[in-house]
Formats: C-alpha cells, sequence, structure tokens
C-alpha cells in the first residue's frame, strides 16, 4: 500500500500541470505536486497543518470547492488573476475503489496566461471591427431613410426602387452586425458587466418596445394594433431597461411576423410574489416538438413557410434568453405545432 502512494506521488510530481488531491470529510490536502503549490503560491509546511480552504485565498475556487463537496455540481472551472498571471483551476469530485481509499477531491491547476493573452486580443480585435463597421453603416442607414421619406417627385421609378432596395439591405446588415456585438457581448461575459439594474413600470418597457417595432418597415399601424395588452399595468420590475426592451422587441417582432394578420397578438401582464411576468402569446403557426430544444440556439431557425421568406440570422432569440438570464430572470416557450406560442419573461419585482 506504501509502494503504491510512493509511486502515485511521483507520477502527480512528473505532470506538467498542477494537482492536488483533497480529502472532502476534513479538507486536507493529500498529496499534491510542486506545479500546484508553485501556482497557487501554497506552502508546503502550511500543506501539513491547514486545510484547502484556508490555504487557497481566491473566492471563486472556494465557492466551486464547497459546490463539488455538497454535490450541487460534479465539476467547476474558474480563472483567476495572481501577480500577472492568468491560472485556470478545475475542480471535480472521484469516488474511492474501496471505503478504505475514501472518497477525494481533486483540483488541477494550469497557467493559461498566453491563452488568456490571445483571448484578449481576439476580443479586442472583433470589438475594433465591430466597431468600425457599425458606425458608418448607421451614417448610411440614417441618410437613406432621410433621402426615402423626401418622396422626390423627380427621381424616377428605377432610382427609386434602388433607393428602396438599398435601404433594406443596409438595415439588415444593420441588423446583423448588432445582433453580431450582442453576441460577443454575451460570450465574452461583457454583457453582464455593462448590467444597470433598475426599477420602473412594467408598462413604460412596454411602450417603448413598441415604439421601437413601429418604425420597423414591415410593421405599420394596423400590425401595431393587433397587439392587445391585459393585466395590471402599474407593475413595477427589476431589470436593465434597454436590454429587456431589447428582449421585448424580439419576442413582439417574432409574434407579429409568425401569425396571420388579422390575429391579436396577446401581452399580459402579471405578478406572483416577488416575480413578475410578461407574457406573449400569438395565434401562428407554433413550433414543432422537433425544433423545440433547438429553439433558444445560436442561429437555428425553424425551416417553414414563413422562416423561407422573413429575413433573419437565427440569434434573436438566443440573445433575448441570455440577457434575461443575465438579468437574473426566465424566458421559455409553450407552443404547439399549428396552434401558436407563448413566450413567458419571468424577472424580479422590485
Amino acid at each position: 500500500m506504501e509502494t503504491n502512494s510512493l509511486s502515485l506521488d511521483r507520477f502527480i510530481e512528473g505532470l506538467p500541470f498542477g494537482i492536488l488531491i483533497v480529502n472532502p470529510a476534513t479538507g486536507m490536502i493529500k498529496t499534491g505536486n510542486a506545479v500546484a503549490f508553485d501556482l497557487l503560491e501554497v506552502q508546503i509546511e502550511d500543506v501539513l497543518t491547514q486545510s484547502f480552504d484556508t490555504i487557497v485565498a481566491d473566492e471563486e475556487i472556494l465557492l466551486g470547492f464547497k459546490q463539488v463537496i455538497s454535490g450541487e455540481t460534479s465539476k467547476h472551472n474558474a480563472v483567476f488573476e495572481k501577480n500577472g498571471k492568468y491560472i485556470k483551476c478545475t475542480i471535480g469530485a472521484i469516488t474511492g475503489d474501496s471505503e478504505e481509499e475514501g472518497d477525494s477531491i481533486l483540483v488541477f491547476v494550469e497557467n493559461v496566461t498566453n491563452f488568456k493573452q490571445l483571448e484578449l486580443l481576439k476580443q479586442d480585435f472583433i470589438q475594433t471591427i465591430l466597431h468600425r463597421i457599425r458606425n458608418p453603416l448607421t451614417t448610411l442607414k440614417t441618410s437613406l431613410s432621410i433621402v426615402n421619406s423626401l418622396y422626390l417627385t423627380s427621381v424616377s421609378e428605377e432610382i427609386r426602387e434602388i433607393l428602396d432596395m438599398s435601404f433594406r439591405e443596409v438595415n439588415r446588415l444593420h441588423v446583423l452586425i448588432n445582433d453580431l456585438r450582442n453576441l460577443f457581448l454575451i460570450e465574452t461575459g461583457l454583457a453582464n458587466l455593462d448590467l444597470e439594474i433598475e426599477t420602473f413600470p412594467v408598462t413604460e418597457i412596454l411602450d417603448r418596445a413598441l415604439d421601437e417595432l413601429s418604425k420597423l418597415p414591415s410593421i405599420d399601424d394596423e400590425s401595431r394594433k393587433r397587439i392587445i395588452c391585459d393585466g395590471d399595468r402599474n407593475i413595477r420590475i427589476k431589470a436593465d431597461f434597454e436590454k429587456l426592451k431589447q428582449v421585448l422587441f424580439v419576442l413582439l417582432k417574432n409574434a407579429c411576423d409568425f401569425s396571420p394578420e388579422k390575429t391579436p397578438v396577446e401581452v399580459n401582464l402579471s405578478q406572483d410574489n416577488n416575480m413578475v411576468t410578461i407574457a406573449i402569446k400569438d395565434y401562428g403557426i407554433g413550433i414543432s416538438e422537433e425544433a423545440k430544444p433547438y429553439l433558444f440556439t445560436k442561429f437555428f431557425r425553424e425551416d417553414n413557410e414563413i422562416t423561407r421568406i422573413k429575413e433573419g440570422n437565427g440569434l434573436g432569440l438566443y440573445i433575448a434568453r441570455s440577457l434575461v438570464d443575465f438579468m437574473k430572470g426566465t424566458l421559455y416557450c409553450e407552443s404547439k405545432k399549428g396552434s401558436g406560442s407563448s413566450f413567458f419573461i419571468s424577472l424580479p419585482s422590485e
């Protein structure tokens, strides 16, 4: 048994990454290698007398350690900065082969500074490119909008068609760039850092979303009249105003796009304990059972008679759910093929 223990220690010491094996019952480190001790700046003498949670100071690692011990999660990943280095720490549980051997917590430690620096460079590059494209595109969209609104009588029908086509294409590119920018912010975690949580009347955010919807060429006055609001309009909701407006815009636009023109789009406002729910129901084509698991994934669009003629990039629902998640809420869907769809946003009240 002692020979096996020495062999394990020699094997662990020869690994190119750091590893610690911790007793979950006592929190004491059973064994580890020099790479782990160096990266975590742990002294060997401390290992003999102190538990893991007193030696390691990083709060995210300790949170993951407790979650793995309690069984709340089977694995936890954390990346933190220490003295100019980026350290990745992966924590997981293993079950011992015998009662004598017992269970253990494995802690893998790696220096990912080079990878992190490359990731930061990539983020800066993408952010710069998106910014450089978005600004002139916005200017071009505004200019074309002004020209189109003038209804110049001297312009020939051919020129008018070219202007209309140009405006549609620029608007399509503008939507795509905005969606890619939101995707970038979500996947880098920057959207979470940019949150501005406040409390405001739910009717205020709904009216703003409807105003944005009315600016679309495909949504006229008759389309807006289809949207019927019911429930307590005095309810107050706790969220990021701009991000929730964006979520409502996506859901309301989808409801109008994927349902017949003469059918209503119903918006119901309700409150239960400390949660506010905004339900958006349409009487359109609905969603098939096969498509439901992919509904909130990136770039997914169900193939049907409407998606073949309606423009879209399959990012709207993914972005919407991600933003609601950031705001500590939930977004889910109930639908049946041919019987319409209902989307439910639940967020904290004040």
